[in-house]
């Protein structure tokens, strides 16, 4: 099961940075990582905390 989810994610960020890249087609793109990880960050973080109702450990 965990396998399967983690291709589905894996499937679906990948799908989405895609569609952002051909979305700025003409703009020169650097430090790819960096802006996913600063555009998702906090969300990412913000639902996983709403999933476990706060518990952090």
């Amino acid at each position: 099961m965990k396998e399967k989810l983690r291709k589905s994610i894996s499937k679906d960020v990948v799908s989405a940075v895609k569609n952002h890249l051909a979305s700025i087609v003409g703009l020169r793109v650097t430090e790819l990582y960096d802006l996913v990880w600063n555009d998702i960050e906090f969300e990412l973080i913000d639902t996983i905390l709403i999933h476990t109702r706060g518990n952090q450990s």
